[in-house]
């Protein structure tokens, strides 16, 4: 699939982190081409705005899949509780969820960062409620995180330099 960021740079206008394009979208996936609310793995790494990027596609649910950078069950887990319980936190903001995939993901100390707030009290109960459910499986209906890794990555490397992308599909 092709990935492109569009629009304004966090937040996107979609209620995500930024909003993503995405094109060439093959046969046998739970979504189509469109835009989509994204989200990113890293907040040190950054990527570009108006570029396509060449991206493999995984699915969150499928962990041992995942290139072994990014091969955590139980963050991705945790990812896609805060996705299926966001009802939780009445009027959450954009940034209070990237903060925590932030913290979950990359251990974010919470400091502002590319354009995300410092880390508040829903922040770190979003990080905290999570911790219970490192082996959460979305139901049909609900929400799970589809993961994108620049087109040729090795997935064996340990700590590429790169930005992992992600937007949530009903699967």
């Amino acid at each position: 699939a092709t990935y492109k960021i569009v629009g304004a740079y966090a937040p996107g206008s979609m209620g995500g982190y930024v909003d993503a394009e995405l094109t060439n979208v093959g046969n046998g996936y739970d979504f189509a081409n469109g835009t989509f609310a994204s989200w990113c793995a890293d907040e040190q790494t950054s990527i570009n705005v108006g570029v396509a990027y060449n991206m493999d596609v995984y699915s969150s649910l499928y962990p041992d899949a995942l290139p072994a950078f990014t091969a955590y069950a139980d963050k991705w887990a945790r990812v896609n509780w805060i996705f299926n319980h966001l009802d939780y936190y009445p009027g959450y903001t954009w940034g209070e969820v990237q903060g925590a995939l932030w913290k979950i993901m990359n251990n974010w100390n919470g400091q502002a960062a590319g354009g995300v707030p410092a880390a508040d009290a829903t922040v770190d109960q979003m990080v905290n409620d999570s911790q219970s459910h490192t082996d959460f499986t979305p139901l049909p209906g609900g929400w799970a995180a589809v993961v994108f890794v620049p087109e040729g990555t090795d997935p064996n490397a340990t700590n590429p330099n790169l930005q992992t992308m992600f937007v949530q599909v009903d699967p």
